[in-house]
């Protein structure tokens, strides 16, 4: 078990990307800010909470009689899932951040290589899975509006469902490299070993950030295009683009969010920038909370029939029981 019972600035031993090293040097600078602390955990902390409750939510609500069915909820579904797992990752970040703050300690860190290898397979598939089910949303969403009769036949809750299962069969095939790129260091915690650089370095971000948002935002402004120039529906089809508002608020929060937190965290990561950056710091890893956190938020403010069905079962049966 790595020695983090009193937090200080570990020297460099020369190991590649030392997990907890960051981690700790973080929450070491991060007590000289007093400001940067309380934003982000506080802020952060009732997100995560209001977050997997809004996922528990959507994951039921999207479960109901009349919607279960619908293409786009086998989307949201496994997005739902995917999201309340980045959070409860997240949420370990914070309990550790408390520790440090309160007690100059961390609680929550791997023992072993295995239980290494399980935490980063848990984050970077659900960060992945999480972006690439938008990328899938935001097609099927094209297809339904540039083709109004054709694409509601072909993108149906079967064909849907199996794009999703075979999604998350490739993503966690794609992350097989990650036994050979994480170990677990006595003094350390978790490291990234030198061969698995290319992981954390390139495919990482490719994965999770490059490809996702270029997509889903090259993806939702052919969306717009095609609405502007004014296909004609008939009410058959109003359905689809009361549907659509809902995926265009969802991909428009991902794109932001998702390209801000890109942007910042780079610089975070800089050694001799991290002191000088707790409030970006503060800032990108709120960002990256609410990017899981406000889909339940978004589907009832844009999506009329998830509103209504929330109503019905929760609202409605809050008031029968009284």
């Amino acid at each position: 078990m790595p020695d983090n019972s009193t937090l200080s600035s570990p020297d460099n031993t020369g190991i590649r990307y030392p997990y907890v090293q960051i981690v700790m040097e973080i929450y070491v600078f991060q007590k000289q800010d007093t400001l940067s602390f309380w934003f982000q955990n506080i802020f952060s902390s009732i997100a995560v909470i209001l977050g997997i409750t809004g996922n528990i939510m959507s994951f039921v609500v999207m479960l109901a009689p009349k919607l279960r069915n619908r293409s786009y909820s086998r989307f949201f579904i496994p997005l739902a899932v995917s999201d309340t797992v980045c959070l409860l990752v997240h949420s370990c970040t914070l309990v550790n951040m408390f520790y440090a703050h309160l007690q100059n300690r961390i609680i929550v860190h791997a023992s072993s290589t295995f239980s290494c290898i399980l935490r980063e397979y848990a984050k970077l598939i659900s960060v992945t899975y999480s972006g690439w089910i938008l990328i899938l949303l935001s097609l099927e969403r094209l297809c339904v509006v540039a083709f109004p009769f054709s694409g509601p036949r072909f993108w149906t809750a079967t064909t849907a469902s199996v794009c999703v299962l075979v999604l998350f069969i490739c993503i966690f095939l794609s992350y097989t490299v990650i036994p050979l790129s994480v170990t677990y260091h006595t003094t350390y915690g978790c490291v990234i070993t030198e061969s698995g650089e290319a992981v954390y370095s390139l495919m990482g971000p490719i994965l999770v950030y490059v490809v996702p948002v270029i997509t889903v935002l090259a993806l939702n402004i052919a969306i717009l295009t095609i609405l502007r120039r004014g296909i004609k529906t008939d009410k058959k089809d109003a359905s689809s683009f009361k549907v659509l508002r809902m995926a265009l608020g969802v991909c428009a929060t991902f794109v932001l969010f998702t390209f801000t937190n890109a942007v910042l965290a780079p610089i975070v990561l800089k050694p001799e920038w991290r002191t000088k950056t707790l409030k970006i710091f503060a800032i990108s890893n709120s960002l990256n909370t609410l990017n899981y956190a406000l889909n339940f938020y978004l589907y009832l403010i844009t999506g009329q029939e998830f509103r209504r069905q929330f109503i019905r079962m929760f609202l409605c049966n809050i008031n029968s029981t009284k």
